[in-house]
């Protein structure tokens, strides 16, 4: 118990979730606002509003704040899929009760995923947004619905927050029923749904964190705890899931960015950030949506990252050098899963770019050197991928104080370093996961 208090890491993924959840809706949308050049009211505006930079009657937020906006629906989103996949731990093996349990995870999923495209198909893009919105909110009724009935049979759980749940799941169909009587826009009940949503996430975050953190209550309530297996996902370890989400979202955001790049495009001739850029340059621009498909994706394999590498205290033995120099790694690495959601932010549209990607490129090199150190001394890590780990991460200090002057690397280094460590990522999942199947079986 006492480790887990020490490390967040360890407590149970719903935990973790929730209060990424709540952290990301506090930053990211206060950022937002504090941006918004006129008045905003939740009686006027909608809260997806703050996301917009056209002008229309409700008005229109800066640039700037209307990309902390939609960074925040992304990290939200994500933060959402981890805290619903979580509640696995309220299964019991009761078969009905755990398939009512799971038929809500599958809606609260896609709730996420809806999120997370609320945050590319902003208001700016009104055919999209409308596309993943409403089905968004309808999803809120389909999910925790069943969810809260199962939790409501739970041993232990507290009944009136179950309650209080179904009664957040009718809110959208009074809401669209409102609407469509009155022919209004209900500004001010999109805010009420919407942190009601966000009250049942701490109600049962605080629940699973006494249960989880501060007791060993779900091991003792629950029969499926003593079946884990590497079938669920979420059942796996951080390490393994962040490195998974890390490696989905380069290949479908990056690619969606890419695709909608209009001219010409080489690693030969661009950097990487290029696709997160609208702003015409020597180098070419991207359009408004391949861009807003960039930056998202920055801003979830950021997060993916600090999962990744705050999972990483599997690899901990009783060797006390070891585990400071693997500690030291995961330090610099959260930094490096920060500054890239903050690239997501500062797109080379930005002014504050230039001052995020070197320090960024130069802690990647810190946390594969200091990680794969580590990571060789390990009995059971294959020693060839903690010497590729550590080859790849020599690479941005030779790209921009040997090779060239700072700032005029080669763009294809640049590609190398990154696919080289998304590579390595894969190597470490791989890892991980077959040592999770052997101890399975």
């Amino acid at each position: 118990m006492g480790l887990q208090l020490r490390n967040p890491f360890r407590w149970p993924l719903t935990v973790l979730g929730g209060i990424l959840v709540l952290l990301g809706e506090a930053f990211f949308t206060g950022q937002a606002y504090r941006r918004w050049p006129d008045e905003f009211s939740p009686l006027t505006h909608y809260h997806s509003d703050l996301g917009m930079t056209v002008g229309g009657p409700p008005g229109a937020n800066t640039a700037l704040g209307a990309q902390y906006y939609n960074a925040g629906q992304v990290f939200i989103g994500l933060a959402v899929i981890l805290f619903i996949g979580g509640l696995y731990v309220y299964y019991t093996g009761d078969r009905r009760r755990d398939a009512l349990l799971t038929i809500g995870q599958l809606a609260g999923i896609f709730i996420g995923v809806a999120l997370i495209m609320n945050g590319v198909y902003s208001l700016d893009f009104e055919t999209g947004h409308a596309m993943w919105v409403i089905p968004m909110f309808l999803g809120i009724t389909i999910g925790l619905v069943p969810i809260n009935a199962a939790l409501y049979r739970y041993p232990g759980f507290p009944r009136w927050i179950a309650g209080y749940g179904v009664l957040v799941a009718i809110l959208p169909l009074g809401r669209y029923l409102l609407m469509y009587v009155t022919a209004d826009p209900l500004f001010i009940a999109e805010w009420i749904l919407i942190y009601a949503a966000f009250v049942w996430i701490f109600l049962v975050t605080i629940d699973a964190f006494r249960r989880g953190v501060l007791s060993n209550g779900f091991k003792r309530s629950s029969k499926a705890h003593q079946r884990d297996s590497p079938g669920n996902p979420f059942r796996w370890s951080l390490t393994a899931l962040g490195g998974l989400f890390l490696l989905l979202g380069e290949a479908f955001f990056t690619g969606m960015a890419y695709s909608h790049w209009s001219g010409a495009f080489s690693p030969l001739s661009n950097f990487h950030s290029d696709l997160g850029g609208t702003v015409a340059s020597g180098r070419g621009a991207n359009t408004a949506l391949g861009a807003q498909f960039y930056d998202a994706g920055q801003i979830f394999q950021g997060l993916a990252l600090i999962l990744f590498v705050g999972g990483l205290n599997i690899y901990y033995t009783r060797s006390r050098r070891r585990n400071a120099v693997l500690v030291a790694g995961q330090l610099v690495g959260l930094f490096v899963g920060v500054a890239l959601i903050m690239n997501g932010i500062y797109s080379v549209d930005f002014d504050g770019h230039a001052a995020l990607v070197i320090p960024l490129f130069l802690a990647l090199s810190a946390t594969l050197i200091l990680l794969n150190i580590a990571l060789y001394g390990h009995p059971q890590f294959p020693r060839v991928p903690a010497v590729y780990g550590g080859l790849v991460g020599l690479i941005p200090p030779v790209m921009l104080y040997v090779t060239t002057p700072m700032l005029e690397s080669p763009f294809v280094v640049e590609w190398i370093l990154i696919y080289g460590a998304m590579l390595w990522v894969l190597l470490v999942v791989v890892d991980v996961l077959l040592g999770e199947i052997q101890q399975s079986n």
